[in-house]
């Protein structure tokens, strides 16, 4: 069988080239974003438990 270029050899193809980078993007950005928000968390937290001490 040579390049025989179907529905399922495009679709893989396309799998392969234009999806798989974008769920790597998106995991990219996602575990970024992830981690900003927990840390924007910890330092509110931090700060309302000094406030609570002050008083």
């Amino acid at each position: 069988m040579g390049y025989a270029v179907g529905p399922d050899n495009w679709q893989s193809w396309l799998n392969v080239h234009l999806i798989v980078p974008l769920i790597h993007e998106f995991a990219g950005a996602s575990a970024l974003v992830a981690t900003i928000i927990v840390a924007f968390i910890l330092v509110v937290t931090i700060k309302r438990r000094r406030k609570k001490e002050l008083h």
